[in-house]
């Protein structure tokens, strides 16, 4: 069995019933490219193969929810004029959506075989 095969089985088994089987493997194929460009340099896919098909997996769900709710992300309140974006309960998972919980998830197993996710600024001169 291909990883990709790996990857689709479980999505299916984690997916909601009646998920639109010709979309859940074009998700799982997206979110196995997602990973592997984030792999840390010297990191193949197939090095962390079960956590890779894991994590792949979850993230394609996550993608089946959110076509169906554009809403879960907990935001409550968002301004433009000055920046401003209040979320509540990311940081408690006890307070997450399910698919919060998935990304979440799958983030933790994937952190030890990616670059480190976040924000930077380049070239900016202080």
């Amino acid at each position: 069995m291909t990883m990709l095969e790996e990857i689709y089985e479980a999505a299916r088994q984690a997916a909601p019933s009646g998920t639109d089987e010709t979309l859940l493997k074009r998700l799982c194929e997206i979110s196995a490219a997602q990973w592997e460009a984030r792999l840390k340099d010297g990191v193949t896919a197939e090095d962390c193969r079960t956590v890779f098909v894991c994590a792949a997996a979850w993230m394609a769900v996550v993608g089946i929810y959110a076509q169906k709710s554009v809403t879960g992300w907990n935001i409550e309140s968002f301004t433009v004029g000055d920046v401003s974006v209040k979320t509540t309960g990311l940081e408690n998972t006890s307070q997450m959506s399910a698919p919060q919980k998935l990304e979440w998830q799958a983030r933790m197993l994937m952190r030890p075989f990616c670059r480190p996710e976040g924000f930077a600024f380049v070239g900016v001169r202080g």
